[in-house]
């Protein structure tokens, strides 16, 4: 009897772990939003596995571990393994030698995770995907030394795995809305919502708009902003428009509106202005970290978002008093209810209210 409740624990533990790995990637704890992602991701089967395996392979590890089982239940050990997962997928062949490949960059990236974790953490600072870019730039120059990892080339791409995609069932429905005349913001929207499961499908980004705003009108409001303000620098500067729908490039914007505008930031018309005010500076901190990596074959994905990011809360930090920009005293993971409550403790308690809150992580 014992050991049945042992094994339903361990079960509910891991699908909760996976379904949250999922939804952090929008910073989200809601089940359905997870499941839905999850279902996305496996419309294109061969990536969406790769995604799925590695978030299991990571729960497992740090659950074998012995690591907190409240934190390995929110999914943050395992949304960067969601990239990761399918980013090797996209990138190379499966064969005997892959499969190994894969494993150990898996592991790879669940270490790098487990060390930032203990370091930002006490400095308060969270981690992002920073151990997905980091485990990629160390793939993208280790897999040249190995003569059994076989690149899928551009032309492999649009050909043979492409034939493969056209083959399955619901190719001709994924795919409905990809002729259809949008204006060129929110087609590019569209396609970089896409993006993050390493697919073009347009009905793929609507499904994913229509879910956030369902989930939360103000975090699907400043995803928006922060891509619209990148789309209208692009244009100013004759930046090539395209390149955001491709490496994850566009969804710096978005995961830097949704970050800064409501998760890490009490929503407010000041975190409205802080994703608007500070776009162009990742903006350029984006195209000059493509300018540095060059000719090296290697992209910086969504690199610039985590370091802007990062650098913004550590000086939000440091103030002596919590002025426009206020931090949630506990993360709701669901920016309405964090003003709510925001604004009831403040009614409440409002000549309690400490100088400085720091940053929630997990409830430490």
């Amino acid at each position: 009897m014992q050991d049945k409740t042992t094994l339903k624990s361990f079960m509910t533990l891991h699908l909760k772990a996976t379904l949250n790995s999922y939804g952090q990637i929008f910073f989200s704890m809601q089940t359905w939003l997870a499941v839905l992602v999850l279902i996305l991701s496996m419309l294109d089967l061969r990536i969406g596995l790769g995604g799925l395996v590695a978030v299991i392979i990571t729960n497992f590890l740090s659950y074998l571990l012995g690591f907190s089982r409240d934190k390995i239940a929110t999914g943050i050990y395992g949304f960067n393994a969601v990239f990761m997962g399918m980013s090797l997928m996209n990138k190379f062949y499966f064969n005997h030698s892959f499969l190994l490949f894969f494993i150990f960059a898996i592991i790879l990236s669940f270490l790098l995770t487990i060390w930032l974790e203990t370091v930002l953490s006490k400095k308060n600072l969270p981690v992002l995907t920073l151990p997905f870019v980091i485990t990629s730039f160390i793939i993208d120059f280790a897999f040249r030394n190995f003569a059994n990892i076989e690149l899928i080339t551009q032309f492999d791409r649009f050909t043979l795995l492409l034939a493969k995609q056209m083959s399955v069932p619901w190719y001709d429905l994924v795919h409905s809305l990809d002729h259809v005349q949008f204006p060129q913001l929110i087609h590019l929207y569209f396609k970089t919502l896409a993006s993050l499961f390493f697919t073009d499908s347009i009905l793929v980004g609507v499904v994913i708009t229509v879910a956030l705003l369902i989930h939360s009108r103000i975090k699907s409001t400043v995803a928006f902003l922060g891509f619209f303000c990148a789309f209208v620098i692009g244009k100013i500067v004759g930046f090539d428009l395209q390149l955001l729908t491709a490496n994850l490039a566009g969804t710096n914007f978005i995961f830097w509106g949704i970050a800064m505008g409501c998760f890490f930031i009490i929503p407010n018309i000041h975190s409205y202005l802080l994703v608007a005010v500070f776009t162009p500076i990742l903006f350029l901190l984006y195209a000059g970290i493509e300018k540095l990596i060059a000719g090296t074959g290697l992209s910086s994905y969504t690199l610039s978002f985590s370091i802007l990011s990062i650098v913004v809360i550590y000086v939000l930090i440091h103030r002596t008093f919590n002025k426009f920009f206020v931090f949630p005293y506990i993360q709701y993971y669901d920016p309405e209810k964090t003003v709510y409550k925001s604004r009831n403790y403040a009614q409440r308690f409002e000549n309690d209210i400490p100088f400085k809150m720091k940053l929630p992580f997990m409830g430490e």
